[in-house]
């Protein structure tokens, strides 16, 4: 813009010196009378109009936090003002500063709420921890008893669910055989001999119940440890 406006001026200098040394040269043209006729002498207009618009250096749009209707400007148009100044305040202040207290009310209530929560989840996880190594020692004491406990020979190929059933079959035959004899003399050969068998029946279906209790033991030890 500013080279256009250089050229310009330039231009209009150069045309005015010539139109100026050409009125001063007389002419061959005249009049009828023989008189020369002067050419008037022409002046350019070097004024340049141009547009603009005038904005403020800083500016800030103002706005209320809150919708209302303004009761009162405390200051002039062109006034300084400083940082924090009440330049203006919105009507129906009760009102305002009532929809304020409840909403702290609120913001009050909110985090109380919070903060309970926060305090029962601590006492949740405390508990949840609690009950985790309860049933740690649980597990870590039934896997203890039944690595340890010893399976009589004739149940080492049954498993501890299968090792019960049998047992209590075997148990239920000994019991029936000796109540057929029952009756007899305490020192019949018989029924010491199926006597003796009953024990041994009883004492090996109490050993496969035991070793079934242990491995039930250590499964419900499992799941609540997991």
């Amino acid at each position: 813009m500013k080279a256009k406006l250089s050229a310009f001026v330039v231009l209009t200098l150069l045309v005015t010196v010539i139109l100026t040394a050409c009125g001063g040269l007389p002419t061959t043209g005249g009049d009828e009378g023989g008189e020369p006729t002067l050419v008037p002498v022409v002046k350019a207009d070097s004024r340049v109009v141009v547009e603009g618009r005038l904005v403020p250096n800083e500016s800030v749009d103002l706005a209320f936090s809150s919708a209302g209707e303004v009761d009162e400007v405390l200051v002039e148009e062109g006034d300084l003002v400083s940082a924090g100044e009440v330049l203006a305040r919105l009507g129906d202040r009760e009102s305002l500063e009532a929809n304020i207290v409840n909403a702290e009310v609120e913001l009050l209530n909110a985090q109380q709420a919070m903060d309970k929560l926060e305090e029962q989840a601590d006492l949740a996880s405390s508990e949840a921890l609690r009950r985790i190594a309860q049933a740690t020692r649980a597990l870590r004491d039934a896997q203890y008893q039944r690595d340890n406990y010893i399976v009589p020979t004739d149940q080492e190929e049954f498993e501890p669910m299968e090792a019960a059933i049998t047992m209590k079959e075997r148990l239920d035959e000994a019991q029936a055989a000796f109540d057929e004899v029952r009756s007899r003399s305490s020192s019949d050969p018989v029924r010491k001999d199926r006597k003796e068998t009953l024990d041994e029946a009883q004492s090996d279906y109490n050993t496969a119940v035991k070793r079934l209790e242990y491995e039930i033991a250590v499964e419900v030890a499992q799941a609540v440890a997991n």
